[in-house]
């Protein structure tokens, strides 16, 4: 069903796939992908029936680099500096590149039973990663992965996000 986080939110894609439609565009999805989904941004997730299919959802909010100050912002960067829709996918050969596939596994474990220093090295892995996002979206010569875009659906959710707030 088509819905939002109220958070930002990472989709890393272990095994199975499908597609994503996020704000009416289509991404397909494989093995390894990862999706970026920043607060009220609509999507829904479809695998292939009877598959195997595991992803590991990752909800994070602004709070998380408070103490960075101002400088904490700009890891948010790869999420307000695009329009909804589109540039949320980054593919597995980037993720793997960067070792950002690493990274999400070895916080999923530190959040399993987390001590305090585990909740520390929770957030220093996350702006880890985080670093790691922004500069692959940063990068102009990473070609970035483009939607299937339908034009009526992205007038109609335009539409409706312009009106969501009124009767």
């Amino acid at each position: 069903y088509l819905h939002y986080d109220v958070d930002f939110s990472f989709i890393y894609f272990i095994k199975g796939i499908g597609e994503i439609k996020i704000e009416g565009k289509k991404y397909d999805i494989k093995d390894g992908d990862l999706i970026l989904l920043k607060p009220s941004e609509l999507y829904h997730c479809v695998v292939e029936d009877g598959k195997y299919h595991e992803r590991l959802v990752l909800y994070f909010n602004s709070s998380l680099l408070e103490n960075f100050g101002s400088v904490g912002e700009a890891f948010f960067e790869p999420f307000y500096k695009r329009e909804d829709g589109y540039d949320n996918k980054i593919p597995k050969e980037l993720i793997e590149k960067d070792k950002i596939d690493v990274l999400l596994l070895e916080l999923l474990e530190l959040v399993k039973k987390p001590t305090d220093t585990d909740k520390l090295v929770s957030q220093c892995k996350m702006v880890e990663i985080l670093s790691k996002i922004r500069k692959i979206i940063g990068d102009s010569t990473v070609e970035k992965t483009k939607s299937v875009d339908n034009k009526i659906i992205n007038n109609v959710i335009a539409y409706i996000n312009q009106k969501f707030h009124t009767d």
